[in-house]
């Protein structure tokens, strides 16, 4: 896995789609620090609703597999959806 330099105001999205086949929230990196465990993490507020925070590790945001950087959503293929 490549590693990935996060800094404060970037924008991530989970990759793929909700359940109900709409695009998983924007999240905006307010915070980066190491905790005691030596590991770096990021402190996420939902873009939209403030109120709604996470904390994920680096490696867990740099995962492409599981969160993309925002400027990278219009480089991926879209989502067939079923009639």
């Amino acid at each position: 896995m490549a590693r990935t330099e996060v800094q404060i105001g970037q924008r991530y999205r989970e990759v793929g789609a909700s359940i109900f086949g709409q695009a998983k929230p924007l999240w905006i990196v307010d915070e980066v620090f190491t905790a005691s465990d030596s590991l770096r993490y990021a402190v996420l507020s939902k873009v939209g609703d403030p109120t709604l925070r996470k904390t994920l590790s680096i490696q867990v945001l740099s995962y492409h597999q599981r969160f993309v950087p925002d400027h990278d959503l219009a480089t991926q293929k879209p989502v067939r959806q079923s009639a």
